[in-house]
């Protein structure tokens, strides 16, 4: 063979062929892949559609709520306006409160369960509304009036409770309390040692007690005092010593009533001392 026409290595490797050269064709994009895809339509979707929705729903629940509101407490107009906080703006701001600003199980918890409750609530009046409307197609269920009061109280008081439990569980308030709880046990321990050591003491500090009470007493009283009394008085702290004394006799009852008694009782013995002086004496003659 001619050198010339002999093959290189170059050439003898294989070169690839057109088809696998080109890249593989994708599959064909459905339309809802493309309309995904789409920026513009998507944010005409979130910023004006959506929200022209929610807040239409919103609009037409709560006007719903306040006619049914009206029905029930005809004489509380009020009544109406508040019930629309309760039922549908209820619902929004406890998913809210859901969302952002609960921690822990038990305000997640009490959230999300007012949010259905709440939720559920609107759902009735809007039902109560539709049947009690006006409406001449279906005859309104007897049933339906206890429904919307029954419900309408569960929203109210639902409400009330859960502000108060998602307040009292949040963990800046149970962290304080626990914390107060103890402390109070720790308080509670003190006091208990402290009683039992002034029990133990009580006659030693009972008597630095007297001698700082005497020498106020004395000083009051232009009286001469010792020294440990001086001492006392000045507000130094002295040592106290127990003493036995001696019983003082029983003090004289000199009140207006118990002079009283007095007079009356020496009236009756006097009275009587005259009687028995009174009584004539009778002798008899003995015959011899």
């Amino acid at each position: 063979m001619d050198p010339q026409t002999k093959p290189t290595e170059e050439e003898t490797v294989e070169k690839p062929t057109e088809a696998a050269a080109k890249p593989a064709q994708t599959a064909q994009q459905s339309p809802a892949q493309g309309m995904k895809d789409n920026k513009m339509l998507g944010w005409f979707l979130s910023t004006i559609l959506y929200p022209a929705l929610f807040l239409g729903a919103l609009f037409t629940s709560a006007s719903m709520t306040f006619d049914v509101i009206g029905m029930i407490l005809p004489r509380s107009p009020f009544m109406k306006w508040l019930a629309i906080g309760f039922f549908d703006a209820g619902a929004l701001v406890w998913w809210l409160m859901y969302i952002v600003k609960a921690k822990g199980t038990h305000q997640r918890g009490a959230s999300l369960m007012i949010f259905v409750i709440d939720l559920l609530g609107a759902v009735t009046m809007i039902a109560g509304e539709l049947w009690l409307g006006g409406q001449t197609l279906a005859t309104p269920p007897a049933w339906l009036g206890k429904l919307l009061i029954n419900g309408t109280t569960i929203v109210m008081a639902g409400n009330l409770i859960a502000a108060y439990y998602f307040h009292a569980n949040s963990p800046e308030t149970r962290e304080a309390a626990q914390a107060q709880e103890l402390e109070d046990e720790l308080v509670e321990e003190a006091l208990g040692q402290a009683r039992g050591r002034i029990r133990n003491e009580a006659r030693q500090l009972g008597a630095v007690l007297a001698t700082r009470t005497t020498s106020q007493i004395k000083y009051r009283m232009r009286l001469p005092m010792s020294e440990n009394e001086r001492a006392s008085f000045d507000g130094e702290i002295v040592e106290g010593q127990a003493e036995d004394m001696k019983a003082l006799p029983a003090p004289t009852n000199n009140t207006v009533g118990a002079m009283f008694g007095q007079w009356l009782k020496g009236f009756f013995m006097r009275g009587l001392e005259s009687l028995k002086q009174s009584e004539p004496t009778t002798t008899t003659n003995s015959k011899p």
